[in-house]
């Protein structure tokens, strides 16, 4: 069981980990995702770095979060109206400036500030759920999954 366990967790790190990859980001997507053991027949995916919330669930009121399981926007146990985190830049209809990089594939738009050299302009992120698809795509899965590891 414990190896079933691994290897569900193992397959979800690795769809996670395409998904993050893959996502629209406007600054630098640091995520790492991890498989990690968390003790008899458990297993856990995790994911680490500045830009998971910001992926996961999107930035900016213009690109709101949408997941079908996201009834209630929580940060740390608060609730947090879209476009509120951090110093709530991200309700300006007018997007917002950062200082910093600007990401491998960020979303149409984000881009360069030319009247303000060093500055980055963006409406933000739309959100792209990747543990949730993830979750999903593996339980979708499942019984393969199982036969495979149960077959080896």
């Amino acid at each position: 069981m414990q190896l079933v366990a691994e290897v569900l967790a193992r397959e979800g790190c690795r769809i996670a980990s395409m998904y993050y990859s893959t996502a629209q980001y406007a600054g630098e997507n640091d995520v790492v995702v991890q498989a990690i053991s968390t003790g008899k027949y458990q297993a856990e995916v995790r994911a680490y770095g500045h830009a998971v919330m910001f992926i996961e669930f999107g930035t900016g009121i213009t690109n709101p979060y949408d997941a079908p399981e996201a009834k209630a926007k929580l940060i740390s146990g608060i609730p947090v109206e879209h476009g509120q985190y951090g110093h709530g830049r991200g309700a300006s209809e007018k997007g917002w400036f950062y200082q910093g990089v600007l990401g491998a594939n960020p979303p149409e738009n984000t881009e360069l500030s030319y009247k303000k050299p060093g500055l980055i302009h963006t409406y933000g992120s739309p959100a792209y759920p990747a543990m949730y698809m993830s979750r999903k795509e593996v339980c979708e899965h499942f019984k393969e999954i199982i036969k495979e590891v149960l077959n080896d």
